[in-house]
């Protein structure tokens, strides 16, 4: 996917959920509260792919502004750290 069209859905999440710790099974879905050309975009494949393998990351700058977490430390916000 085009930068556009992730940074596009980066703030949509964003706006609907208040952060960026998109779960790495997330696909947009084919609803009216997202653009059609977003729509079937695996979201937290993306995400998890600009944490561990760079993608984007010419556009780090960017992600860091707009609170983008690239630590690990996004999933114990989440609570992650208490399953078992």
């Amino acid at each position: 996917h085009g930068w556009d069209k992730v940074k596009a859905a980066l703030l949509q999440y964003q706006s609907m959920h208040g952060d960026l710790l998109v779960p790495q099974r997330f696909v947009i879905p084919d609803d009216g509260q997202w653009q059609p050309e977003l729509w079937g975009m695996r979201l937290g494949q993306i995400v998890n792919n600009i944490r561990n393998r760079e993608s984007y990351s010419e556009h780090r700058a960017e992600l860091e502004e707009m609170g983008f977490d690239f630590g690990a430390q996004a999933i114990a916000s989440h609570g992650w750290d208490k399953v078992k």
